[in-house]
Order: C-alpha cells, then sequence, then structure tokens
C-alpha cells in the first residue's frame, strides 16, 4: 500500500469513526510524534528533528564548515517554495473533498 493510499485510508476510517477512545489514541499518537512541519518533498518533521538539524547548523557555523547563501540567492528561492506550499494546501483540500463526498455517499447510500 503506497503512502497515499494509506493516508487516505486513514483519514476515511478517522472520519467514520464515532469511538472517543480510538480518537484519544490517535490523538496521542499524532501528539507523541509532535510534527511541526514539511519538508519540500511532504515529509513530515517532527520537534526533535529539527532542534536536531538546527544544532547540527549550529555546530557547522562555530566550526567554519557552514555553507551560507546571500540575502539575494535566499530572496529568489522564497517565491518557488511558497508557491510549492500553495499547491499543497490545494491538493490537500482537494483529496478531503473527495474523501468526504464519498463518505456521505456511502452512509447514506448514494
Amino acid at each position: 500500500m503506497s503512502t497515499e493510499t494509506l493516508k487516505i485510508s486513514l483519514v476515511q476510517r478517522i472520519l467514520n469513526t464515532e469511538n472517543t477512545n480510538v480518537l484519544q489514541k490517535i490523538n496521542e499518537l499524532l501528539d507523541k510524534e509532535n510534527i511541526i512541519c514539511y519538508d519540500l518533498k511532504g515529509n513530515p518533521i517532527t520537534d526533535k528533528d529539527f532542534i536536531k538539524e538546527l544544532d547540527q547548523i549550529n555546530a557547522e557555523i562555530d566550526n567554519g564548515t557552514a555553507v551560507l547563501y546571500p540575502h539575494d540567492q535566499v530572496k529568489n528561492v522564497l517565491p518557488m517554495q511558497i508557491n510549492w506550499y500553495n499547491r499543497a494546501v490545494t491538493d490537500f483540500e482537494d483529496i478531503t473533498d473527495y474523501i468526504r463526498s464519498k463518505s456521505t455517499k456511502r452512509r447514506y447510500g448514494l
């Protein structure tokens, strides 16, 4: 099962469950992972991963091995990242709408 298929399956099951205990366990599991953001490929980044990466960057800066970029280079990359984020949000909303429509049709026998 692909990651996308698994995500869709999980979302459908979560939307269809009325069991509060199951929903609380899912919430606790996700809180434990504490995903704070996603990389440009859509992979989750937890708070622990983020802090670890920051510590590594700080160590590279301290020992003089960090690769740093001037403001102009960063400024040119940022619009591309914002564009990617907007597309990802739109895709997620489309998937959510699709799942809701299928769930509603199934629930009411449509």
